[in-house]
């Protein structure tokens, strides 16, 4: 028995071409939307990534912060010393809340520059260490640690309100 090849007839090949086209572009489409979902998925998590790395990171300045106060309490005179500047000048009346534990500091190491400027020192248990409110018949400037941290942490534009400090 005999195989006879099957002459070849332009219409047959204009088809198997047609055919094959179509299937490239149907493979060609089937992987863009591989790629794209690939692309998605890695955006999401690198997304979630960066969203932990700045949780992470905001953890270790809030502990940092912490300790900073403990070993290096003397890091609230510059504090004090930048909220009596937001005052007007010329401000009658002051009044620097802090907590107990502060006050000795800063009478020691700015008690004069208090005194020349009129400037109260009260003592605030509310006021955790290291922070301070002022308060004047103009203005108050409230430069406790918990809305320095706030200010802080929205400044990077995100809600990490569970991130207060105590």
């Amino acid at each position: 028995m005999s195989f006879a090849a099957k002459p070849l007839v332009a219409g047959d090949l204009f088809e198997a071409s047609a055919r094959l086209s179509t299937e490239i572009d149907q493979e060609v489409a089937r992987l863009a939307r591989a790629v794209a979902q690939a692309e998605h998925l890695v955006g999401q998590e690198a997304e979630q990534f960066a969203g932990e790395v700045l949780d992470l990171a905001l953890e270790l300045a809030r502990q940092m912060v912490r300790t900073e106060l403990k070993v290096r309490r003397e890091t609230l005179l510059a504090v004090v010393r930048e909220a009596l500047g937001c005052l007007p000048h010329g401000s009658a009346g002051v009044q620097l809340l802090m907590n107990p534990a502060d006050i000795d500091l800063v009478r020691a190491h700015a008690g004069d520059e208090l005194q020349a400027n009129a400037v109260r020192l009260v003592e605030d248990h509310r006021i955790e260490p290291g922070g301070c409110r002022i308060v004047s018949p103009v203005c108050e400037v409230d430069a406790t640690l918990a809305t320095r941290w706030k200010r802080l942490v929205a400044t990077l534009g995100v809600d990490h309100s569970w991130l207060d400090l105590p």
